[in-house]
């Protein structure tokens, strides 16, 4: 008895011994609580180490970057903070406002890059068919302030870009002007004050403007105003924003350097290559002190690609993805380093165990550290931490039983409630059915705020790709009692708009242009129309749209920043017939702030002129009404020919006869409406003296005649480009009738049907087709007549060469784009004419009809194109069995400018 009794002693004694002999060790794993958009808030420990990510300029070379970000989530780098510059705020402040990447390279990848870059504020199809004649001979543009001409700051205005940037960013997920703190990373764009010289990081505001302004490359893209500032690319200050990024709070800076090397000397050969390098220069000087601070470089092998060179983006990301994956895991080693180093007190621990009956979160953290045979504190502590961010607990404590034989992890916190519904308020537009599906995957888990993020945004996702660009998720909240999560959903109904900045123009003139009104939803189709219309009125330097979301309403405010509307326009042509000839366009294109136009202009050389005064309106009140008043004159000396004697039957000639000069003066007044903004239906009464006058031997009578007409004319103009279009077509045809009752001195009617189409097969051939008719009657004068011959009418002939009441004419052109350059873009075209002209109804005969070819070697010059032309005309003579074949005599021609 007393033998068993000491056995059992001793098990106890040595029971106790073991017990006793344990060291309980807590270790430290504090928490702080941050905020999460949408009134979300976390737990995060705060030995955690911030990763911040400094993205430079560089143009296309910038678009690596989305393979950088790519390797980054792909080996889960916790980015917490991005500072870009230049394209590197494009692509950073998208990226942080919740797009994902995927989402981005296809935006990079649809968008027309060159339209960042391009003089024409307005794509060709936005303008209406006036404002088209008018952009498309115009060589240069000046704005006058009174008298004094404003130099453009830019090779383009800007407007195009501004406008993609201002809808991409509200269409973001995560749209909030008032903070850039709260998107999905800590954000900032870098941009430079021209004023002041200062660098200036953008923190909040419309996030388009702030990546305009961080992007407006010197001599590209104009400055942004704000306030007193002139905001201009940041690449200027800093290029790789290394230190802005520490000075926000980085532990650890990832530098990406996708600068543009130094031009090469036989490429300094334009004004803007030399500004650039210029810039260039102390650029890669302020870019190496910003390295200097980097914890991480990554430098994309892109090799000698120019910051213009969109063609191949696929190539970039690429080279991005690989250039980061060499460096991503000495990245998150870093950052495991950084975090333990942050924690004061180490413990060592051998042989550490859990017990059986471990919870969840004593075997999967153990699970991650169960391979090493020596533990220490801190790497319990980073292993915690990887399935502590999932957030599905919170208050932990963490303790080690340490012996000297085991050691045992005990892990305690409290697990957040299993959330069994979502509650959502606000959803009109899309299903609830839709929405709800969408957050399945947090039902029945415990509640997480990260988890809860990230499927928020893809609510956000969802309305933003069915175009509800303000639809925003106001609020967020987790009812633990309930055990749902409540959603309110504001879908973005506008309730009221605001126009500001505008100090001449009528805000009716502005809101007619902009199709949202009062009680709509803001769809991203309907704003990117309206911001093109506003573009395309042509009377604004900067227009910005913003939400201000206040008490669930969304107040849409669009700031705009007047052009001065004084504006003149300066032409020039010059060709083989009437030799050098310039015009000048002078108007004010805000009249009494109301949109419409008034002014004047003067062309013409030594043999031909146009003097008019007009005044337009392209729209009237509200409609699509147009009209235009004007009173003009014009003359234009005209040769006429004569078949000259040649001595070989299969052979023609035609020689300068004589010489005239036709002028008319009068006016006319036209009201019609725009077909959309790619023709117009006018109804036009003209009254107007013309008067035929001999120079040298001409046959005809002279006369002085007045004409009182009235017109039906349409005209439409769908063509993608000028003066090198691809697709589109051209429509002038009209119907006119003058009437002595009228108040003339003369009766007669007129018709011409006047098509030409384009048609591409390929990038570099365009086919064009023309077809022109026209008829009239007999009482027709010689100033009203068609008329056919020269370079862009019948190849073989001069202009004016023929002239009749009653025409037709046919035409078939190709045209090849060179694959390279001759000094300038360079084409090839061949032109085929059928047509003939008749002075009488009776005398028209098809059989005799003429045929024209030439060929063109055309330029696309800054003043216009060049073309130099050499054409033949022919006939067949007698009938279809025994045809003979007539050649005229070949002809060159040359025309340097655009056609007005």
């Amino acid at each position: 008895m007393n033998k068993k009794f000491f056995i059992i002693v001793l098990l106890f004694s040595l029971l106790y011994l073991n017990i006793s002999a344990q060291e309980k060790i807590q270790l430290n794993f504090k928490v702080k609580e941050e905020a999460l958009p949408f009134g979300l808030v976390e737990q995060v420990p705060i030995a955690k180490p911030k990763i911040g990510l400094a993205l430079s300029g560089g143009g296309s070379r910038a678009l690596s970057q989305l393979g950088v970000l790519k390797v980054l989530e792909e080996k889960n780098i916790p980015i917490e903070i991005i500072v870009g510059t230049s394209m590197g705020s494009i692509i950073g402040g998208l990226y942080s406002a919740g797009y994902r990447l995927n989402e981005l390279d296809s935006i990079m990848n649809a968008t027309n890059w060159e339209d960042f870059f391009s003089a024409s504020q307005s794509e060709r199809n936005e303008l209406f068919v006036d404002q088209k004649v008018t952009e498309d001979k115009a060589l240069l543009t000046l704005r006058l302030n009174g008298l004094k001409p404003i130099l453009p700051t830019s090779l383009s205005s800007g407007q195009r870009a501004a406008n993609f940037l201002n809808l991409m960013s509200i269409s973001a997920p995560l749209c909030n002007d008032s903070t850039y703190d709260l998107f999905a990373y800590k954000f900032r764009a870098v941009s430079a004050d021209l004023i002041s010289g200062k660098e200036i990081i953008i923190d909040n505001g419309p996030l388009g403007a702030a990546l305009r302004a961080s992007s407006s490359v010197t001599l590209l893209l104009p400055p942004v105003k704000k306030d007193s500032m002139l905001l201009v690319d940041g690449g200027l200050v800093a290029n790789v924003p290394v230190k802005e990024t520490k000075k926000l709070g980085a532990d650890i800076v990832i530098a990406v350097n996708s600068s543009s090397p130094l031009y090469d000397e036989e490429e300094l050969n334009v004004p803007w290559r030399i500004a650039d390098q210029l810039v260039s220069i102390p650029m890669k000087i302020l870019n190496s002190q910003q390295l200097a601070e980097a914890d991480f470089i990554i430098t994309p092998n892109i090799g000698n690609k120019k910051n213009s060179d969109f063609t191949d983006l696929s190539f970039f990301v690429n080279e991005g993805y690989k250039s980061a994956s060499f460096i991503a895991d000495k990245i998150y080693s870093r950052f495991e380093n950084e975090f333990k180093n942050k924690i004061k007190d180490e413990y060592v621990f051998k042989n550490l165990k859990i017990l059986v009956d471990a919870n969840e979160l004593e075997r999967r953290t153990y699970d991650l550290i169960k391979n090493k045979e020596v533990v220490s504190s801190k790497d319990i502590l980073f292993a915690f931490y990887k399935v502590f961010q999932e957030g599905y607990w919170r208050n932990p404590q963490i303790f080690v039983l340490k012996s000297d034989t085991v050691s045992t992890l005990i892990i305690k916190a409290e697990k957040n409630s299993y959330v069994k519904q979502i509650d959502l308020a606000g959803a009109k537009v899309i299903s609830g059915d839709l929405i709800i599906s969408s957050l399945k995957n947090l039902i029945d888990k415990p509640y997480s705020p990260r988890k809860t993020f990230e499927s928020i945004l893809n609510v956000l996702r969802i309305y933003k790709r069915n175009g509800y660009s303000f639809a925003k998720v106001k609020i967020v909240f987790y009812d633990s009692t309930a055990k749902a999560i409540n959603i309110k959903i504001n879908e973005g109904i506008i309730s009221d708009i605001d126009v500001i900045g505008n100090k001449k123009t009528k805000e009716e003139i502005i809101t007619r242009e902009f199709p949202l009104k009062v009680g709509d939803y803001f769809k991203y189709e309907v704003a990117a129309k309206g911001l093109a219309n506003l573009r395309s009125t042509n009377l604004f330097d900067q227009i910005d749209l913003s939400v201000i979301s206040q008490n669930d309403k969304n107040k849409l405010l669009i700031s705009l920043l007047e052009k001065e509307s004084s504006i003149i326009r300066l032409g020039m042509r010059i060709d083989n017939e009437y030799l050098t000839q310039i015009s000048a366009d002078i108007r004010d294109e805000n009249f009494n702030g109301t949109g419409t136009e008034i002014g004047a202009t003067l062309s013409g050389g030594v043999k031909n002129g146009t003097f008019a005064i007009e005044q337009k309106a392209n729209r009237v009140f509200d409609s699509y009404f147009t009209y235009k008043v004007r009173a003009f004159y014009d003359y234009i000396n005209i040769s006429t020919y004569v078949n000259q004697v040649v001595k070989n039957p299969n052979r023609y000639s035609r020689e300068k006869f004589g010489e005239y000069k036709q002028s008319s003066y009068g006016f006319s007044f036209g009201i019609g409406t725009q077909v959309e903004r790619f023709g117009n239906l006018m109804f036009e009464a003209r009254y107007h003296r013309d008067e035929v006058k001999p120079i040298s031997n001409f046959t005809e009578a002279d006369y002085k005649t007045d004409i009182s007409s009235f017109r039906i004319n349409l005209h439409i103009d769908s063509q993608n480009e000028y003066p090198y279009p691809s697709k589109g077509f051209l429509v002038n045809t009209f119907y006119e009738t003058a009437q002595s009752f009228l108040g003339g001195n003369i009766s007669y009617t007129k018709f011409l049907f006047d098509y030409k189409v384009y048609f591409g097969l390929r990038t570099d051939h365009v086919w064009s087709f023309r077809t022109m008719i026209g008829a009239a009657d007999k009482t027709l004068p010689l100033s009203q007549q068609f008329s056919l011959g020269g370079q862009n009418s019948f190849f073989g002939m001069r202009e004016f060469e023929y002239r009749g009441r009653q025409i037709f004419l046919s035409s078939l052109e190709i045209r090849y784009r060179f694959p390279f350059k001759i000094f300038f873009d360079t084409y090839f075209r061949i032109r085929y004419d059928l047509g003939s002209i008749w002075k009488e109804r009776e005398q028209i005969r098809f059989k005799n009809l003429l045929h024209g070819i030439g060929t063109t070697l055309s330029f696309k010059t800054p003043i216009g194109p060049a073309d130099f032309s050499v054409g033949k005309s022919f006939y067949f003579a007698n009938n279809l069995t025994n045809n003979k074949l007539v050649l005229g005599p070949t002809f060159f021609y040359f025309t340097i400018g655009y056609y007005y």
